[in-house]
C-alpha cells in the first residue's frame, strides 16, 4: 500500500482564503492518499481530508467517516463521457455511476452544461445528475459536504450547480460554486482514460448512462480541484438533514463540461454542550475513582 498526502496548493491568495472561509466554507486543507491495485490498473483512493470546520476547527476525517452516494438521476442532453484512472478497462455495463460512487480521485464523469439550479424538486426531465447520500449529512457549524472535480487543462474549468432536492421548503435555494469560492487545488499531471457514451441526442436517464454503448474518446491529464459546501448556503438551518443534492454543469459551448470525481457528506460532530457533558462526567468519574481508591489507602 502506497500511502502519501498531497498539500493543497491554493490558486487564490491567502488574504481570499480568509474571505472564503467566512462566506462559503473553508477550503480543503489537504487530503491523505493510497493507491489500490485492480490487477493490471491502479486507483488513486481518498484516505482522509482535512479541512476546518467552523467552529470546531481544523479536523481530520477518515474515508471511513465519510457519507457515500449514489447516483439515482442522469439526463444529458449530449454526449456524456466516463473518466476512468489510466489503463482501466472501458467501464462496462451497469458500472458506469459507480465511478462517481466510490472513492477513487480519478475517477467519475464529465458533462457539459446543464443549467442556472433547479426551482423545484428535480423531476425526471431535469437535466443533470441527482444523488442521494447514503445517510442524510446534519448541517452543522461549517462545512457539510465536499466535492472533487476536475479541469481539462485544453478546456478549462467550469463549475457545479448545486441545487437541494427538496426545494419548495421555505428558504432553499441553489447556488453556483464558481470561482473564487474556495476551490483549491489538490492534484495535478492526473492521468485519466475518457470513455465516450451515448449519442450527440443525448443520455436521457441513468438507465442509459449504464447500458449505451461507449468508445475511448481521449487520453486526458487532469488538474484535481477539491471544496467543501456547507449546506447553510443552500437554505439549511443548523441542525438540519440533508437526503441529498442535485448538480449541472455552468458555462456555455462544447468545451463548458463540469467533471466531478466524488462527492462525499462528511459526518456530524458532537455539539459543543454534548462534549461539554461528556468531559464533565469523565471528570466526575476520575475524581471518584481517585477518592475511592485513597479511602483503600487509608
Amino acid at each position: 500500500m502506497n500511502v502519501m498526502r498531497i498539500k493543497v496548493v491554493l490558486w487564490s491568495s491567502a488574504a481570499t482564503f480568509v474571505i472564503i472561509g467566512v462566506a462559503l466554507g473553508e477550503p480543503i486543507a489537504s487530503i491523505t492518499t493510497q493507491t489500490t491495485s485492480h490487477g493490471g490498473y491502479t486507483t488513486l483512493d481518498l484516505t482522509s481530508v482535512t479541512l476546518v470546520r467552523g467552529v470546531y476547527g481544523l479536523q481530520t476525517v477518515d474515508a471511513a467517516d465519510l457519507t457515500n452516494i449514489d447516483v439515482f438521476h442522469y439526463n444529458w442532453p449530449d454526449f456524456s463521457y466516463l473518466l476512468q484512472a489510466d489503463t482501466g478497462p472501458n467501464p462496462p455495463t451497469g458500472t458506469r455511476a459507480a465511478l462517481l460512487e466510490d472513492l477513487s480521485l480519478d475517477t467519475g464523469l464529465m458533462f457539459t452544461p446543464g443549467g442556472t439550479g433547479l426551482s423545484a424538486p428535480p423531476i425526471s426531465t431535469d437535466v443533470g445528475i441527482g444523488v442521494n447520500f447514503d445517510e442524510d449529512v446534519y448541517n452543522g457549524p461549517g462545512p457539510d459536504v465536499v466535492l472533487f472535480a476536475s479541469e481539462d487543462p485544453d478546456l478549462g474549468r467550469r463549475y457545479p450547480v448545486v441545487s437541494p432536492l427538496d426545494l419548495g421548503v421555505p428558504g432553499r435555494v441553489s447556488l453556483t460554486r464558481g470561482a473564487g469560492q474556495g476551490w483549491a487545488q489538490v492534484g495535478s499531471g492526473m492521468d485519466m482514460d475518457m470513455y465516450k457514451v451515448g449519442t450527440a441526442s443525448g443520455v436521457d436517464t441513468l438507465s442509459e448512462l449504464e447500458s449505451q454503448s461507449t468508445a475511448k474518446h481521449a487520453d486526458r491529464n487532469y488538474v484535481l480541484y477539491g471544496a467543501a459546501l456547507d449546506l447553510s448556503n443552500l437554505g439549511y438551518a443548523e441542525g438540519e438533514f440533508a437526503s441529498g443534492l442535485f448538480f449541472q454543469s455552468s458555462g456555455t459551448g462544447p468545451g463548458a463540461r463540469w467533471g466531478p470525481h466524488m462527492i462525499v457528506g462528511l459526518h456530524r460532530v458532537p455539539e459543543p454542550s454534548s462534549v461539554v457533558v461528556f468531559f464533565t462526567g469523565a471528570v466526575a468519574l476520575a475524581g471518584i475513582q481517585l477518592v475511592r481508591r485513597r479511602r483503600k489507602r487509608n
